[in-house]
């Protein structure tokens, strides 16, 4: 018999060397740490052996479900794969673990052919977790905006999925289309603007989850970065990601700059750019901020610059800090400035 050709291919690769060498014992050992991984993977559990079967695959509030639950046949069929998994660490494995086994080929075929059963009902059954409910849970409009909520809205996901989960929320970011914020303006951008909240939240809690792979992850935005050309999703993903700023590819950040030193578009975006830059200025370097202060003296007679935020006025001045030399030909020659506001 071909194992090779029968087993999930994952379950052939733990097995197989020991398999080969004619290992049995351990092959079959091999097989129970593989499906022991692959319930705690889809329960996102750590525990091990009857503790973690039961909580995984219990029938009030199962970490795995293998059908509906609805009614008694489904609950049934619940607890048998409970019972059978548990069986498989009272009589199979906790017995090679304490006692010394010289396991046949016939045992080790018969008993790892049963474990990738197991499995295929595993694989086949649904998790408590999944990456599109989580993301619907973060938009959720009853979002609740507290460290507490979104510590343990984190912890639901598990480990070997937090990657996946991070870039496909990074990706849902506005994916329905930049007709409709160009279309709908303000009412649009101020439904987003609590998601934007409530991302600015859930973003650096993933990555102190995600810290070993927090260098490519950032490697992997500068690059969507550098191709972005609608400054609403750049301006969006930006208020999310400015804590990061000094960490993101140099030229990225260059043209990011370039983009918010360039005063273009309609006047929700020019207003929507102007509190981008308002939520980026903390984390500006002096280059930078010298380089939109510029544009904006070129360019807006709404705007002052507090100490380390910008805020926004009707008043036609700007404050001493970005004046430019008297010019009597420059139309803000004539700004009265008695009347600016003080640091």
């Amino acid at each position: 018999m071909n194992m090779s050709n029968i087993l999930k291919d994952e379950l052939w690769d733990t097995i197989k060397n020991s398999y080969l060498n004619e290992d049995y014992t351990t092959s079959i050992l091999n097989a129970i740490s593989y499906i022991r991984d692959t319930i705690r993977e889809k329960s996102n559990l750590e525990l091990d052996g009857v503790d973690l079967i039961n909580q995984a695959f219990n029938e009030k509030n199962p970490k795995i479900k293998v059908n509906s639950l609805k009614t008694k046949n489904d609950k049934n069929i619940q607890k048998g794969l409970r019972e059978l998994l548990i069986g498989v660490y009272t009589h199979i494995r906790n017995p090679r673990s304490h006692d010394k086994y010289k396991d046949t080929k016939e045992d080790a075929i018969s008993i790892i052919l049963f474990i990738n059963y197991l499995l295929k009902t595993i694989d086949d059954s649904k998790s408590s977790f999944s990456i599109d409910s989580f993301i619907d849970k973060v938009y959720d409009k009853y979002f609740v905006q507290t460290e507490e909520y979104v510590t343990g809205l984190v912890n639901e996901i598990p480990n070997k999925q937090l990657e996946n989960t991070f870039y496909k929320l990074y990706d849902s970011i506005l994916e329905e289309g930049f007709d409709e914020v160009s279309y709908y303006g303000y009412m649009y951008l101020e439904v987003h603007y609590y998601n934007i909240d409530s991302l600015k939240l859930i973003i650096p809690s993933l990555f102190n989850k995600l810290e070993y792979y927090k260098k490519d992850i950032l490697e992997k935005i500068s690059d969507d970065l550098k191709i972005i050309n609608k400054k609403e999703e750049l301006f969006f993903k930006l208020m999310i990601l400015f804590p990061e700023w000094k960490s993101l590819n140099n030229l990225v950040k260059l043209r990011v700059i370039k983009m918010l030193s360039t005063w273009e578009g309609s006047s929700y975006v020019l207003d929507f750019q102007e509190q981008v830059i308002a939520d980026g200025w903390k984390y500006f370097n002096s280059d930078e901020k010298k380089s939109i202060e510029k544009s904006l003296i070129n360019y807006s007679k709404k705007i002052t610059i507090d100490e380390d935020k910008l805020m926004f006025h009707e008043k036609i001045h700007l404050p001493k800090q970005i004046q430019q030399p008297y010019d009597p030909l420059d139309p803000l020659a004539n700004i009265d400035l008695d009347d600016e506001i003080p640091f």
